[in-house]
């Protein structure tokens, strides 16, 4: 593992641990065990350093989705199945994610980077609509339908409120695929 990959990886521990206010570079330089140089070899500031976490762990995310499949129904099953078992085994990663994107649009930030999770899912979304099989609706108020759904599930999950089953997984799909099919 890299120096780079290091400092992100204790970044998000220390986050997933202590929450954002309480993550310092000091902490941060001290659970990698590297310098300032180092760290500003990487990065320019704590910032820069988050966005790229966040970035990094949306490719990641993209990555593992599948987003292909034989018709919509099918393609929303898979995507459904396949990004809410992502969210349970990967929580401190996407509770980082979902937390950040709202310290981004609390700060107003307009950074641009390439989403392939959320273009993905967005294409796959419109393309249902356009061949009339998604209620029609903006195509981004079903990506956050979509998501508050299942990471409210992976919370409930997480918090210990019920555990996850097989049963459970199958009514999260059915209730996205009633939420938006048409």
């Amino acid at each position: 593992m890299s120096k780079r990959d290091d400092i992100l990886n204790e970044t998000l521990k220390l986050i997933s641990n202590e929450g954002f206010q309480a993550v310092t570079i000091a902490k941060i330089l001290d659970n990698a065990k590297v310098g300032y140089g180092t760290l500003y070899n990487y990065f320019k500031s704590k910032d820069e350093l988050l966005l790229t976490l966040y970035v990094d762990l949306r490719k990641k995310l993209a990555e593992s989705i599948v987003f292909t499949d034989n018709g919509h129904i099918p393609k929303l099953e898979k995507f459904s199945i396949d990004y809410l078992g992502y969210c349970l085994s990967h929580y401190d990663e996407m509770k980082f994610v979902n937390d950040y994107s709202y310290l981004l649009i609390l700060q107003d930030e307009n950074h641009v980077y390439e989403d392939i999770f959320y273009n993905s899912l967005l294409s796959m979304l419109s393309e249902g609509m356009k061949d009339d099989v998604f209620i029609s609706m903006k195509p981004e108020v079903l990506v956050q339908m979509i998501n508050g759904s299942i990471m409210s599930v992976v919370s409930g999950v997480m918090s210990k409120k019920y555990e996850f089953t097989k049963e459970i997984e199958e009514d999260v799909v059915n209730a996205l695929k009633k939420s938006i099919l048409k």
